[in-house]
Formats: C-alpha cells, sequence, structure tokens
C-alpha cells in the first residue's frame, strides 16, 4: 500500500512538471515595443529616433550616422528609456587649430594677459605692454605690434607662426 502511494505521488508529479513545462513556463511571445529617444549634441544627425526597447545607446548613434570627431567618450552599451534625452558632449580639449582661431589676429583685442604670456617667448612684462599697447591703440593692426617694447622683427615673426598668418 505503501508502494501504491509512492507510485501514484511519483507519476503525479511527473505529470504536473510535464504540464509545468508544455504549458506553464513558456514566455509569452513578445516583440520589444518601440520607444522615442532625443539625441542631441557631437552626432552626425541629432534629432528623434523611434527605435526598439532592447537597443542600446549605441545602436542609436549608429542609427544617427556616428559621432563628430568633437564627441566626448561615452557608453555605448547604455541602455535607453523611453522619453530620455541624450546630449552627447564635446572634447574639453582644444585642438591646437582651435586655439589658433580663437587666439588669431582676428582676436588680437581680445586676447588677455595670460592669454599672452602662453606663448612661448612671451612673459608677464611683454605681455602685460601688449596689453598696454593694444589699450590704447584700439584699431591697431598685428604688424604694428612691432612697436610694443620686447618685440623685434623675430618676437613678432614667432607670435606670426603661434597665432597664424593674419
Amino acid at each position: 500500500m505503501k508502494r501504491f502511494g509512492m507510485m501514484v505521488a511519483l507519476l503525479a508529479l511527473f505529470i504536473l512538471g510535464f504540464w509545468m513545462k508544455l504549458y506553464g513556463l513558456t514566455p509569452l511571445e513578445t516583440s520589444p515595443r518601440e520607444i522615442l529617444v532625443h539625441l542631441e549634441g557631437e552626432v552626425i544627425n541629432p534629432g528623434l529616433y523611434k527605435l526598439q526597447e532592447d537597443m542600446r545607446l549605441g545602436d542609436l548613434v549608429e542609427m544617427a550616422g556616428g559621432l563628430t570627431d568633437k564627441a566626448q567618450g561615452i557608453n555605448l552599451a547604455k541602455k535607453l528609456i523611453d522619453g530620455e534625452k541624450i546630449v552627447i558632449q564635446r572634447i574639453w580639449e582644444e585642438s591646437e587649430e582651435e586655439k589658433l582661431e580663437q587666439r588669431g589676429p582676428s582676436r588680437l583685442h581680445e586676447m588677455t594677459k595670460e592669454e599672452w604670456m602662453e606663448i612661448p617667448g612671451v612673459g608677464e612684462v611683454t605681455a602685460g605692454a601688449i596689453m598696454d599697447f593694444l589699450k590704447s591703440n584700439p584699431q591697431a593692426q598685428f604688424d604694428d605690434l612691432i612697436e610694443v617694447k620686447g618685440i623685434g622683427e623675430k618676437k613678432l615673426e614667432a607670435l606670426r607662426q603661434h597665432l597664424g598668418n593674419p
């Protein structure tokens, strides 16, 4: 009798397990839902994108045509959230070309004493003299810097090389 009870219990467990395998544990087949994400910043094509919720930031960046060469390092494996706004930041470090553009002859009167002192061969005294000269001569052009005490032909040429050709 005990043996019969054990057999019934084992058979019931077997049937229950078989039934759960067939019907109870199978997940419903659902397709990922669509989400909207707003992408801005250093990407080729910023804008609003519709994508699957299981996609990552790398997929979104690819849809947007990729990153610009000025994009700061980002986590391309980041999971996306519906309604999220993502801004790809610009690299903080400026290239030498950008520094020349910002510091060039067109900005002659806008440069600070500290910016002048960043130029090799220009110390605190020369930078101060340049600032005083430019303040008293608001129409001065790059070549007029030759009139500043401490700037001769060689130093003027070095400034020209560093700041770009005016």
